[in-house]
């Protein structure tokens, strides 16, 4: 049995197809879904015009490969569906949660200060992050710093975009760290998260994350997606400029409601996403394929 890890490796699937080999298709997205996200999100009125061929290429590719495995692991509910319905005589899906990342599993959360000291934690090379930053930047963190004009705002993460370090270099309030080598310090250093993405596919780590660590998060539907969590439970919820930018203040100033955040989400990371409800995933996921735990 092998596991391939996503649409990109097909050419790998079919060859281990092609022996008789036993494939898995590890689905991270819904590829032809993303695609779409993005055209749209780049040209809103065009792209049903000029992209909808390279979609139903997209798609028709997509649907094959599940058509071709033996089995499909989805990371949500959500994306889980959107496969089915992509290809409803394709192989079994079954759903195996993204996993609270390990080096998260063993740090306590510390108390959180007043004030913002906000972060956002994502590879910065990818257009949905890319985006997400530069928003935050130019968009966001002005409307808080009128409010808190002691506010800070850190973006951590890999390959930084050349626009988004060109669009920083004059911002004083705002740090960049590429690359990082140990995240648990800029999570440490943190009061709050922020996720103000508006296109993606999957969950987030990042979102995990800061739940694993105690950081209260502010964040959009869209980088909550899949989770099933809840505005004003675990999270709270922004889509807005203006709703961020008075979340982040009010989430600054109130200690309760912190602390409530931070312990609901941080179990829910650990009970839904922990080891355990990975490993019992995929133990349940395999004795359907056929294989062993």
């Amino acid at each position: 049995m092998v596991l391939v890890e996503g649409i990109y490796l097909s050419a790998v699937a079919y060859r281990f197809v092609g022996a008789g080999v036993q494939v898995i298709l590890d689905a991270h997205n819904v590829e032809s879904d993303l695609l779409q996200q993005t055209d749209r999100a780049r040209h809103p009125v065009l792209a049903p015009l000029l992209r909808r061929g390279r979609w139903r290429r997209a798609a028709d590719a997509e649907r094959l490969l599940l058509r071709s495995v033996d089995a499909v692991w989805a990371c949500s509910t959500a994306d889980a569906e959107l496969l089915r319905q992509l290809a409803p005589d394709g192989a079994p899906v079954h759903v195996i949660p993204n996993p609270v990342p390990d080096w998260c599993i063993g740090v306590k959360g510390c108390p959180r200060a007043d004030g913002i000291d906000a972060l956002f934690v994502g590879h910065l090379g990818y257009r949905p992050n890319i985006l997400a930053a530069l928003r935050l930047a130019q968009r966001i963190f002005p409307l808080v710093r009128r409010a808190v004009p002691t506010a800070r705002l850190t973006l951590a993460g890999r390959a930084p975009d050349r626009r988004l370090r060109a669009a920083l270099a004059a911002d004083a309030g705002v740090s960049l760290v590429a690359d990082p080598v140990d995240l648990a310090p800029l999570y440490a250093g943190a009061t709050m998260a922020l996720v103000p993405l508006s296109e993606g596919g999957g969950t987030r780590i990042k979102v995990l994350e800061a739940m694993t660590l105690g950081l209260p998060l502010i964040a959009s539907a869209k980088a909550v997606e899949g989770l099933a969590v809840s505005p004003g439970r675990e999270f709270l919820r922004a889509e807005s400029d203006a709703e961020f930018a008075e979340a982040a203040v009010r989430l600054a100033c109130s200690p309760g409601l912190r602390n409530d955040l931070v312990a609901v989400a941080r179990d829910f990371a650990l009970q839904r996403h922990g080891p355990q409800a990975v490993g019992e995933a995929v133990a349940a996921a395999l004795g359907h394929t056929g294989g062993k735990a």
